[in-house]
């Protein structure tokens, strides 16, 4: 109940919220003036019916689950696709995961040729490193690369002759 009623429940409703608000980066009238991009998501909003059910762990990685779901949702897409879902997703999970315990993400753009061609891939990568730590694997650089590649080609546009010379350029990364 708890896990309905405080993670799953308010993260459609953030969804839905910067899918319909998110048209002018101005606080609109309708939420009452309020911020509602910074106090929306679940993480500000702990209502805990049944507080002993909850180990300190749980509570201090509050929508990890809805995280996990949403990031193999999201990577099983392409850039183009569910415009109007995909900056909710992006902006709650990468901001979950910036303030994560848990995950630690460290990248060194130079070691990632890709993105001199598509800069934007570098929170896909962030994503795709996260849901890797969050499922307990071993960072290993040709796995992640592979997928960065999958969700490349899924991307409208996304895959140009110049970023598939690239990612042959970083095959070295896929034999490790």
């Amino acid at each position: 109940f708890d896990a309905n009623v405080n993670i799953n429940w308010p993260l459609v409703h953030y969804k839905s919220a910067v899918r319909y608000l998110s048209k002018d980066s101005t606080d609109i009238a309708a939420t009452g003036g309020t911020n509602w991009q910074k106090y929306l998501p679940p993480r500000f909003q702990k209502r805990i019916f049944f507080p002993t059910l909850w180990s300190d762990k749980e509570k201090a990685n509050w929508g990890k689950r809805w995280v996990e779901d949403a990031l193999e949702w999201r990577l099983d897409r392409g850039i183009g696709s569910c415009e109007e879902f995909m900056p909710a997703i992006d902006a709650w999970t990468l901001e979950w995961i910036a303030n994560s315990d848990e995950v630690r993400v460290e990248i060194n753009t130079e070691e990632w040729p890709v993105f001199t061609a598509e800069p934007m891939f570098q929170g896909t990568l962030i994503q795709i490193m996260a849901l890797e730590q969050l499922q307990g694997r071993d960072f290993k650089e040709g796995r992640v690369l592979r997928k960065l590649k999958r969700y490349a080609r899924r991307s409208e546009g996304g895959f140009s002759k110049e970023l598939k010379l690239l990612f042959k350029e970083n095959k070295k990364l896929q034999d490790n």
